[in-house]
């Protein structure tokens, strides 16, 4: 089937997700399989044997109760395997956080480990992934998603299930260990599918809409390295939640998401009953499609009629984001208790970066050993040079410098609320 240079083609019912939820109890097998997403077959990774992984979903004050049992055996890639819950706070039981070797050790091959945490108050739109060198890479990551029963704008949307997920993900040709920060994505997943150097048979998510519904689509940026510069052909999108934040309603017609970011946003089906391009375009070089289709009910099977990509007339603007719930108190008073100041830096020879000069080594005893030894004190925990000691229930202020980082990273504070006056992507 010729799906480039003509348009009279059968568009498949495409529709992430195909396999069914998980949680908030459940099984999540990790591993290997041969897949191709791109239409390139590649040893990968896996949750659940799906790429991406199970969405795994909760309600409000759900306890999470998944139990990850690790069967990897391909030795090209990492072999243990922790899962990281994006965004979550984790308080009172960080040990559940899933980062390899500072709150837990890797999961051998064999064994499993069961994630037992509440989200509390959280709500909103997460993710998952693996935290163990840069092994999500290799397929391991998947949508987190807690519903709330009293959410305000409920009356706003019809439709908010599975089918109203949109993940965004880069791919590799070649194992995660061989990764490197020069290397360039192969191509670009919208939901599981892309499609590279414009060799397969269906290259195109599709994403299914009824005329004159109203949908929240969750946006994930679930990518190892890119932002891309989301939108979708003739239609506006109101944003309403970031990062499992409620915000005020904003209207834009493109979202630029930064990696691990995640948006909701309100998409009203009014326009003419039709296919509609949806446009992932990354800051970094694809010889792929960037591309998935929002079909309408009843629409021709055909593809989209206009090839041409529309310039965002209302791009988002994260600096005049405005929070539905009044920020914290204490966190505006007029002067921070602690002041950190963290300068990036890159090292140009092998292109890792630096923080105030430093670039992190990890130490011959894993930090999680070391504290739980009782043997050292906070601030005699290695590598010195980048663990910061701060004290307990005071007021930080943390600015960044990224001046001399070309390709600079994105910073986020992991399990912290927060206020942030400088552009940025925080995790909360």
């Amino acid at each position: 089937m010729a799906w480039f240079g003509s348009s009279q083609v059968a568009l498949p019912d495409h529709c992430f997700p195909v396999h069914p939820s998980i949680g908030p109890i459940g099984d999540l097998p990790i591993v290997n399989a041969i897949v191709s997403p791109d239409g390139f077959p590649k040893s990968a990774i896996l949750a659940g044997n799906t790429l991406p992984g199970p969405i795994i979903a909760g309600r409000k004050g759900d306890n999470f109760l998944i139990n990850v049992t690790n069967y990897l055996t391909d030795d090209t890639m990492l072999m243990g395997t922790t899962i990281h819950w994006h965004g979550i706070s984790q308080h009172n039981h960080n040990q559940m956080d899933g980062s390899a070797y500072v709150t837990q050790c890797p999961i051998a091959p064999g064994n499993s480990f069961l994630y037992n945490f509440t989200a509390e108050h959280q709500v909103g739109t997460f993710w998952y992934h693996s935290h163990y060198g840069a092994q999500y890479c290799d397929g391991l990551r998947g949508p987190l998603i807690i519903y709330d029963p009293d959410d305000p704008y409920r009356l706003s949307y019809d439709v908010d299930d599975d089918s109203t997920i949109i993940t965004l993900m880069d791919w590799y040709h070649v194992p995660s260990p061989r990764v490197h920060r020069q290397v360039f994505p192969a191509s670009v997943l919208i939901n599981g599918v892309g499609c590279y150097n414009n060799a397969c048979e269906n290259p195109h998510a599709i994403i299914n809409v009824e005329p004159k519904k109203r949908y929240r689509f969750r946006l994930l940026n679930m990518a190892c390295k890119p932002n891309y510069v989301f939108s979708i052909d003739g239609h506006t999108m109101t944003v309403i939640e970031v990062d499992g934040n409620y915000v005020k309603p904003y209207t834009v017609d493109s979202i630029q998401v930064h990696a691990a970011q995640r948006y909701s946003f309100i998409l009203h089906a009014d326009q003419h009953p039709d296919n509609y391009w949806v446009h992932a375009v990354p800051n970094q070089p694809v010889d792929a499609t960037t591309r998935a289709i929002l079909k309408y009910a009843n629409a021709p099977s055909q593809l989209p009629k206009d090839n041409a990509q529309p310039a965002p007339q209302n791009p988002l603007n994260e600096s005049l984001l405005r929070s539905l719930a009044p920020p914290v108190t204490r966190l505006l008073q007029a002067e921070p208790d602690v002041k950190l100041h963290l300068e990036m830096g890159k090292n140009m020879s092998d292109f890792n970066f630096l923080i105030n000069g430093a670039q992190y080594t990890p130490p011959t005893i894993p930090i999680l050993l070391q504290i739980l030894s009782g043997a050292v004190s906070p601030w005699q925990v290695e590598p010195r040079s980048s663990v910061y000691t701060l004290p307990k229930d005071q007021i930080i202020e943390i600015t960044f410098s990224a001046k001399d980082s070309p390709g600079r990273p994105d910073e986020h504070i992991r399990n912290l609320s927060s206020t942030a006056p400088f552009r940025g992507h925080q995790e909360r």
